[in-house]
This record gives structure tokens, sequence and C-alpha cells, in this order.
């Protein structure tokens, strides 16, 4: 169990959470829809939000591969690494909205061989080699049901799965 914080005086609501592990050390983030990121390392609690660099403390999504931590916000992209926040991926990519919903990595057979997927709302894309591209630019909407959390997972032959507990839908280059 890990030790109890007092972070939800703070929240609205918890959206998700991911266990990582940077050099055999277990990290644990939890994102939330109005509070930042919390991140549990070296026994404690810290609070990562706007005044540390994030787009916003509206968090999304969040997806890791090596080292870096993608947190996808209603702002756009930070990425987290070595305690340091990058903004830049929102300079570099010509992304239809700055909104990003969900993300995902499939990881194709190395760290240095992976996509991360983007769900913009009614929008799907792709970067690789930080290079931006539009996969579908009309998708399904899953946000008319309150209480959503967006879930995204390729299918590792050119599609992707995305939804909620509501609706499940595939998109598929032909």
């Amino acid at each position: 169990t890990l030790p109890r914080s007092d972070i939800t005086s703070n929240v609205n609501n918890f959206s998700s959470f991911e266990v990582v592990y940077i050099n055999q050390k277990r990290i644990v983030f939890v994102w939330t829809d109005s509070a930042g990121l919390y991140q549990f390392a070296d026994d404690k609690w810290n609070q990562i939000t706007v005044d540390h660099g994030l787009l916003s403390n509206q968090i999304n999504g969040i997806a890791f591969l090596g080292g870096k931590l993608f947190i996808a916000t209603d702002q756009g992209i930070s990425i987290l690494e070595n305690n340091s926040i990058d903004n830049n991926w929102n300079v570099k990519l010509d992304l239809p909205t700055r909104k990003i919903v969900g993300i995902t990595i499939e990881n194709k057979s190395n760290s240095f061989d992976y996509l991360v997927w983007l769900h913009g709302g009614d929008w799907i894309g792709i970067v690789e080699q930080e290079s931006f591209h539009l996969f579908s630019k009309t998708v399904n909407s899953i946000f008319s049901k309150q209480g959503y959390y967006l879930e995204l997972q390729p299918d590792f032959m050119g599609g992707i799965f995305y939804g909620n507990a509501f609706d499940i839908y595939y998109v598929r280059k032909r």
C-alpha cells in the first residue's frame, strides 16, 4: 500500500494512474481532470502542475517510453523527462487542435521504433520520428456521455481501437 496523501482535497476527478519503472525504481503517476499530475517516487508524493511547466492542469492521458512521460492535456502535449518538462512538441508538430483527449504509444520493435498515437476529439493522428501525420480526420465522438475516460489501443497492424466504458470504435487505413 502506498502512503496516503492529502491530494484528494484539490481534485475533482482522478482520471487514471500508471506505474512505470526507471532504472529499476517504481514510480506511480496519477492524473487528474483539474489538479495536474501526482507522482509517487522515493516514498513521497509530488504534485506537478502548470506552476512546474505543464501546459494545463487538465490531464487527459499519459504514455511512457524510454524514460519519457508524454502528457496529453487540453492545451497540448508536455513531456516529462529527468524531472524537466518540455513543451516543444507543440511548436514542432502541426496538430489540427491543441486539445489532446487521448494518447498511447505503439512500440514496434524497440524503444527507438515507436509511434505516438494522439486523439484530438474529432481526429486521430500519429507522431513518428518527430513528425505528425493525420491518420483520420473523421472519428466517432465518445464524449456525449458523462464520466468518460478515453482509451486508445493500437492493433499493431496499422489500425487503432478507441473508446470508453460506453462505446468502442476501430479505425484503420485502407
